[in-house]
C-alpha cells in the first residue's frame, strides 16, 4: 500500500495545520494537528478539507461574500463540513456557531477553526442555536435528505429578519450527482424552497456557473403557520379541510400566493375535486407562466380525463420552462408512456440524472427498462439510489430483484428477497421473488 504524507497547502496559522497521512487509491486519511489530535477523514464528495483534493467543489468564495455583508452579530456555519468556511470567518473578525452533523467533520472543524463554537447535530430534527444575525448554507441543501425542513430550522435559528446566504450547485440535465450529494437545484426550484421555509430573496449573487446562490432575509408569515396545518391535515387525509384552509388564508408576498395556489391544486388532486385543482393550477400559471409545476399539475389531469395530447404537450412545456427539473422529466415519462411516445424513456433517464435518490423515479425507471431489455442500467440506478443509505422499503428491495434475476444473477436476487423480507416478514411479492429467484427455471 502506498503512504502519502500530504501537508496542507492552505497558508494557515501553523498551530492548526494538518497533515494527511494515508492511502491515495482509497481516499481515506488521517488529518494529524499539532495539538496531537487525529481524525480519520475521506476525499470524496461529502466535503471538501483544507489541502485534500476532492470531488467537493469549494465554497469559500462565498463566505468571502458573507464577510462583505452589512451583519453585526454572530453567525451561524449551517453545515460547515471541515469548517474551512469558518476558520475564514474568524479570521474577518466574525463570531461563528459551526453545525456539522458528521463526527468526524466536527472533530476536524474544531481543531481548524478553534475559535469557532462547533456543534454536532442534525439540522434537518434540530435547532441548535438562537438568535443567530446571519447564517449560511453552502453546498449542503443538496446533501440533506429534507432540504426544506433543514432551512426552516435554519430560519428558527435566525433572529427577526436575520440574513441567509445560500449557495447550492446548480442543477443541469448533464450532470453527475454523486453520494451524498441528492440534488442540484434551479433558480425557481431553490426560490420556491426558500420562500416555502420562511424566507424572502433580496438579491441573487449568481444564476449561472457551478453554484446558485443568494441573500435571504427571514420573514414573518401568517401563512407559514396555515402551510404547516394543512400539512398535518393532508397527512391524517383530511385534503377538503386542509384545502379550504389554504383557500381561506392570504398572503402579501408574491412568491408564497404561487406556493399557496400550488398547495390547494396538489390537495385539490388529493381530495378528487379535478374542476378545482384546474383552477388553481391555471391561477399559479397566470402568476407564474415558467413554473414547472402548474404546467406538471395540468397535465395530470388532462392525462386523468383522456386528454393525450393536451397533457403531452403540457409535459413538454414544463420541460421547456425548466429543462432541468425532475418533476417536470418525471411527469413528461408518465404521460409518455402511456402514449408510447419513443421519448418517454429518455425522460425516464433524464427524471433520474436529475433525482437518483427519487425511489418513486428509480422503480419507475427500473420498470421501464426491463421492458426495454435493459436490465443492466436500471440495476445501476437502483445501485446508485441504495448508496445515499436510505430504507427504501421492501418494495425498492423486490423491484431490484426481479431485475437481478432477469439479468440471470439469481445469487443476488435471492439476498434482495431476503432484505424485503426482513423488512416486510408478510409481503408476498417478497416470497414469490425468493422462490423464483431460489428454484432454477426448468424449460
Amino acid at each position: 500500500m502506498s503512504t502519502d504524507r500530504i501537508p496542507a497547502a492552505s497558508p494557515h496559522a501553523r498551530s492548526t495545520r494538518p497533515v494527511y497521512t494515508g492511502d491515495a487509491r482509497t481516499g481515506m486519511f488521517m488529518a494529524e494537528f499539532e495539538s496531537g489530535a487525529r481524525v480519520s477523514v475521506a476525499a470524496s464528495r461529502a466535503r471538501a478539507y483544507p489541502g485534500l483534493s476532492s470531488t467537493a467543489p469549494s465554497t469559500l468564495p462565498f463566505y468571502t461574500a458573507l464577510e462583505g455583508l452589512d451583519v453585526s452579530g454572530p453567525i451561524l456555519d449551517a453545515g460547515c463540513g471541515a469548517g474551512e468556511g469558518a476558520r475564514a470567518l474568524l479570521q474577518a473578525g466574525r463570531p461563528v456557531i459551526a453545525v456539522e452533523l458528521d463526527q468526524a467533520a466536527a472533530h476536524f472543524a474544531r481543531e481548524y477553526a478553534p475559535g469557532a463554537q462547533v456543534i454536532e447535530a442534525d439540522l434537518c430534527h434540530s435547532v441548535p442555536a438562537s438568535h443567530m444575525a446571519a447564517a449560511i448554507v453552502a453546498d449542503t441543501l443538496g446533501h440533506a435528505a429534507d432540504p426544506e425542513q433543514f432551512l426552516r430550522n435554519v430560519r428558527q435559528c435566525l433572529a427577526p429578519n436575520g440574513t441567509l446566504l445560500v449557495a447550492e450547485p446548480h442543477a443541469h440535465l448533464a450532470q453527475r450527482l454523486v453520494a451524498p450529494a441528492r440534488r442540484a437545484f434551479t433558480k425557481q426550484e431553490l426560490a420556491a424552497m426558500l420562500a416555502r421555509a420562511g424566507f424572502a430573496v433580496d438579491g441573487w449573487l449568481s444564476t449561472a456557473g457551478t453554484f446558485i446562490s443568494c441573500i435571504a432575509r427571514r420573514v414573518e408569515d401568517p401563512l407559514l403557520a396555515a402551510m404547516d396545518r394543512a400539512g398535518e391535515l393532508a397527512s391524517r387525509g383530511a385534503f377538503a379541510e386542509a384545502r379550504l384552509l389554504l383557500a381561506a388564508t392570504r398572503t402579501e408576498r408574491g412568491a408564497m400566493a404561487l406556493e399557496l395556489l400550488l398547495a390547494q391544486g396538489e390537495l385539490a388532486l388529493a381530495e378528487g375535486v379535478g374542476d378545482i385543482a384546474a383552477r388553481a393550477y391555471f391561477q399559479a400559471r397566470d402568476l407564474e407562466p415558467n413554473d414547472a409545476r402548474a404546467l406538471t399539475g395540468l397535465s395530470r389531469i388532462a392525462l386523468s380525463v383522456g386528454q393525450g395530447e393536451d397533457a403531452l404537450r403540457l409535459a413538454m412545456d414544463a420541460v421547456h420552462a425548466q429543462p432541468a427539473s425532475a418533476l417536470a422529466a418525471a411527469t413528461l415519462a408518465v404521460v409518455g408512456e402511456r402514449l408510447e411516445h419513443p421519448e418517454a424513456f429518455s425522460a425516464w433517464r433524464a427524471a433520474v440524472n436529475l433525482a437518483p435518490d427519487d425511489v418513486g423515479i428509480v422503480t419507475a425507471l427500473g420498470r421501464a427498462a426491463a421492458a426495454r431489455g435493459e436490465y443492466h442500467y436500471a440495476i445501476c440506478a437502483f445501485d446508485r439510489a441504495r448508496a445515499y443509505g436510505d430504507d427504501f422499503g421492501s418494495d425498492f428491495h423486490v423491484a431490484l430483484g426481479w431485475l437481478l434475476l432477469a439479468d440471470g444473477r439469481r445469487h443476488d436476487a435471492a439476498l434482495e428477497a431476503r432484505h424485503a423480507q426482513a423488512l416486510a416478514p408478510d409481503d408476498s411479492s417478497a416470497r414469490e421473488l425468493y422462490e423464483a429467484a431460489r428454484v432454477p427455471h426448468v424449460d
